[in-house]
């Protein structure tokens, strides 16, 4: 509401001012690792403007996720600590709040992108018959995402998410060394195929047993 006086007369109009909405500038890019609990900072008029010249209970998000604490510092600048999740497709919009304004820009907010090191042990060995392997990984996060792998060309029986660092397949059945592995996260069309040469190898026939 926008008010004038002059002497003892007022005059009146409602809906007439506003403050500027915190502005996400286009190139501010955030890239947190999928356990979350990083504290990220818009920071200086290149990243945020309009925040406010005093602490209007700010807050920001990842897509539709709050960030677990936010905390605001000044007209331009904003920390959050970044909540925990998991993407293998597009970037999220980021969003600050800063009372009842909201500023936000698309494709601004990423998480690391998933990813297989190695098998565990390396040339992670198992016998002809098959076996429990495991793969060290990063950036998996706190939960199942939608897990599937295979060595060579043969699926693991089944493929489980243990931890952000870890998953376990069973293998098939099979003679052969030296073998890839593929690693399956998330679906289409933006799932991710991951992929380490030379992953696997199945356990040499021992031909002295029983001689």
């Amino acid at each position: 509401r926008f008010a004038v006086t002059a002497g003892e007369r007022a005059g009146t109009l409602t809906e007439a001012l506003s403050y500027n909405a915190p502005l996400i500038q286009a190139n501010a890019k955030i890239l947190v690792p999928a356990l979350g609990n990083t504290v990220f900072e818009l920071d200086g008029a290149s990243s945020l403007v309009h925040a406010g010249v005093a602490d209007y209970t700010a807050a920001a998000r990842f897509g539709a996720t709050g960030c677990e604490s936010t905390e605001w510092k000044s007209d331009t600048q904003v920390a959050c600590t970044a909540p925990s999740g998991f993407r293998v497709g597009p970037p999220l919009p980021l969003a600050v709040t800063v009372g009842q304004q909201v500023g936000t820009v698309d494709g601004a907010a990423s998480y690391a992108p998933p990813n297989v090191i190695s098998a565990n042990p390396p040339l992670g060995n198992a016998p002809p018959i098959g076996g429990e392997v495991f793969f060290l990984t990063e950036n998996l996060g706190r939960f199942d995402a939608t897990f599937s792998a295979r060595i060579g060309h043969t699926s693991c029986g089944l493929t489980e998410w243990r931890s952000d660092t870890s998953i376990q397949c069973n293998a098939a059945m099979g003679m052969r060394f030296a073998l890839p592995a593929v690693v399956s996260v998330g679906v289409a069309p933006d799932g991710v195929m991951l992929t380490v040469t030379e992953a696997f190898s199945y356990d040499a026939l021992d031909l002295t047993a029983g001689v």
